[in-house]
């Protein structure tokens, strides 16, 4: 019998899931009253991260919502900076993770696509969703008016409409009270997964877009979001995929480069 202190449509189907993990090597984490439960690594994250050991989680709503898989160590697409490991669409309704062994062969299928670099994934477009931090707010611009050129980095604006929860991106520096000062950054293909947090910007950039980017955050002497600074507000980063353009749209929070 479960004795999983989360809420559950099928007490039977978890206990015996929950058997299957004992079986397979893991054992509840004690503060977390059965809920998470850590065991020995797959070996097809072998290639993928150093950890010797992942975390799966029981939540709410067992058996329609799958359980959470946690591995530390992973760059790349698909997986957060805590760990987790996003292998189900919203919705799923192939019930695979009612078994270990279900569990474990979309595991498999998760590691092979990551080892292949997400050839055929469309996470490209949608990149914010492994961004460690997200708002409400949505970005709307004409890409060819802000005058993105590859390998370069410039200025743009952003007006922030707040009725509409909107932040329109408008070409050129304008410096005002009432204006966000924005950055554009465009590089070629990533070697790396997309950035999930502004510290990973970096990484991905020139020295010289760098240090533009490092001066104009030392120049914030506001920490609020979306609010003018005195330094830059708003980032645009683009780069190349399959052909064409992908772009984060990040705002920026804190002061003097923090």
């Amino acid at each position: 019998m479960s004795t999983v202190a989360v809420d559950c449509f099928d007490e039977a189907s978890l206990g015996a899931f929950t058997a299957e993990l004992v079986a397979a090597g893991f054992e509840p984490i004690s503060v977390s009253g059965h809920r998470m439960w850590r065991g020995p690594i797959h070996s097809a994250f072998a290639s993928l991260t150093n950890a010797t050991t992942m975390d799966i989680a029981i939540v709410p709503g067992w058996p329609f919502q799958p359980p959470a898989l946690f591995v530390s160590g992973l760059d790349t697409n698909h997986s957060t900076l805590d760990g987790l490991v996003c292998m189900w669409r919203e919705g799923d309704p192939s019930l695979r993770w009612l078994t270990v062994e279900g569990l474990f062969s979309r595991v498999v299928e998760w590691c092979e696509n990551a080892k292949g670099g997400w050839e055929n994934d469309d996470l490209g477009r949608d990149a914010f969703l492994n961004f460690k931090r997200k708002d409400r707010h949505i970005a709307t611009f004409d890409l060819p008016t802000l005058g993105t050129g590859n390998g370069g980095w410039g200025d743009f604006h952003g007006v922030v409409n707040t009725g509409s929860c909107r932040v329109e991106l408008r070409p050129g520096r304008l410096a005002s009270s009432k204006r966000l000062r924005g950055l554009w950054f465009r590089v070629g293909k990533l070697d790396t997964p997309p950035p999930r947090q502004l510290s990973e910007v970096s990484r991905c950039l020139s020295r010289a877009q760098r240090k533009g980017l490092e001066r104009a955050l030392r120049d914030r002497r506001k920490p609020d979001a979306l609010v003018a600074s005195g330094g830059v507000d708003l980032i645009l980063f683009c780069w190349e995929r399959r052909g064409r353009i992908d772009l984060l749209v990040m705002a920026c929070k804190g002061m003097d480069n923090s």
